[in-house]
């Protein structure tokens, strides 16, 4: 996976840099502000993390019924990935858009320690 630095000229076409870096504090305003525009105007949502967006796409999102997964956050701390994670997905399911979040967990269980970086990502699909 390419470093932080350069991932965002190296995004294949389904994936989507909108990368917000910073404490989670301070991200995640604007964040949830991005947020509601996917809340808004797709039939699909998930919030998830990874440390290898190119991977995650192709082995969780890739069928036809997922449109593009979006960057949203990168860091190097896998706390701050697992805080952001639940805190997005949280705040999606109590929001009064009519999607929700098809995640069945409450976030944060999938990050491990020892990555490079890693990122908090939303996959959408079904455009209205």
């Amino acid at each position: 996976m390419p470093s932080a630095s350069n991932l965002d000229d190296m995004c294949p076409a389904p994936i989507e840099p909108k990368i917000t870096r910073g404490r989670v504090d301070e991200a995640l305003p604007m964040i949830k502000q991005s947020l509601n525009g996917y809340l808004r105007n797709y039939d699909r949502i998930k919030i998830g993390a990874t440390t290898d967006p190119e991977t995650r796409w192709r082995r969780g999102y890739s069928d036809d019924t997922w449109e593009k997964m979006i960057l949203l956050y990168e860091t190097t701390f896998p706390g701050s990935t697992r805080s952001m994670e639940k805190r997005l997905i949280e705040y999606a399911r109590s929001t009064n858009f009519r999607v929700r979040p098809e995640n069945v967990l409450p976030g944060g269980e999938s990050i491990k320690d020892g990555a490079e970086a890693y990122w908090v990502y939303v996959t959408v699909g079904g455009r209205e």
